[in-house]
């Protein structure tokens, strides 16, 4: 027979619900699903590459500009219905997360 060993891993940080919510970019996407018009909140104010992909990799929309500190409005709705990703680049901010656009 062979002798079994086990380990034993301590985990002192982890990530939960509420580190996620209140993570350092702190950006929200609002709806989603969306029709296409959207609106991005975020707690800081940057200059920022915008760039979204559908889910075969390919770039549907790019843009650079600047996220407000409070509620910014995109315009999205010549997006066919699908499921893309959307990311938010910039000096302090690197962010990412599924979109939904539904039929309008």
């Amino acid at each position: 027979m062979e002798e079994s060993s086990s380990k034993v891993i301590q985990v002192t940080e982890g990530v939960g619900l509420d580190d996620i919510k209140n993570s350092k970019d702190n950006i929200y996407l609002s709806p989603n699903p969306s029709n296409g018009n959207i609106n991005i909140t975020s707690s800081s104010q940057e200059n920022i590459s915008i760039v979204i992909t559908n889910l075969n990799g390919a770039i549907v929309y790019t843009n650079q500009t600047t996220l407000f500190k409070g509620d910014n409005n995109l315009n999205l709705s010549f997006l066919e219905t699908g499921t893309y990703i959307i990311r938010l680049q910039g000096e302090n901010i690197d962010w990412k997360t599924k979109l939904i656009i539904t039929s309008k």
